[in-house]
């Protein structure tokens, strides 16, 4: 297997604001396709920093080991999810946005048939999306940006990115909150 340390180290690269400033935009004026795909990577990035923050200083080889190496226990969105949810990180509605999150990413990702949000499949997996209209009845728990701050959305592809918004804001403050002070690894041999 070609090792591609590179393309690993561009993925790994911590976006400056402009930066995130041309990925949001890129979200929110390119095709369903861009923002279906960029959007649930912005929110699995999110996802591994909140559990990050909750393991013990990591060497950067068993960081790979971790979250890149093919056969790494984290590796996939979807072991980051089941992991996040036995961790505490979040309840079943999060863990279900993620999912379904997930799954309109793969859909995307791996169709080479003309797709958008408002087809019919993508339709009905967005209307198990709950956690942005749990947010709006909810403003005031801290780490939930005010709901203000989101138009409440009038089509599909605002639904699913606004709930990426969400859902990358509250991972991301979860990781920080929780970052004070790693875990220490236990004194065993």
């Amino acid at each position: 297997m070609v090792k591609s340390r590179g393309i690993h180290k561009v993925s790994r690269k911590v976006p400056e604001d402009r930066d995130l400033d041309k990925a949001w935009k890129e979200i929110d004026e390119g095709s369903d396709r861009s923002a279906a795909i960029i959007g649930a990577a912005f929110v699995e990035d999110s996802l591994q920093c909140a559990l990050e923050s909750r393991m013990i200083g990591l060497s950067p080889q068993v960081f790979n080991e971790i979250f890149n190496n093919v056969n790494g226990p984290l590796c996939s969105f979807s072991s980051k999810i089941l992991l996040g949810f036995a961790l505490g990180l979040y309840g079943p509605v999060l863990k279900m946005d993620l999912n379904v999150i997930r799954n309109i990413r793969n859909a995307f990702a791996h169709t080479m048939m003309p797709i958008t949000f408002d087809s019919h499949e993508v339709e009905n997996e967005l209307k198990n999306l709950k956690f942005l209209g749990w947010n709006y009845q909810n403003p005031s728990i801290p780490g939930h940006p005010d709901p203000k701050e989101f138009s409440f959305p009038d089509s599909n592809r605002k639904k699913y990115t606004n709930t990426v918004r969400l859902l990358v804001r509250r991972l991301f403050f979860f990781g920080l909150i929780s970052n004070r002070k790693p875990p220490v690894p236990p004194k065993l041999p």
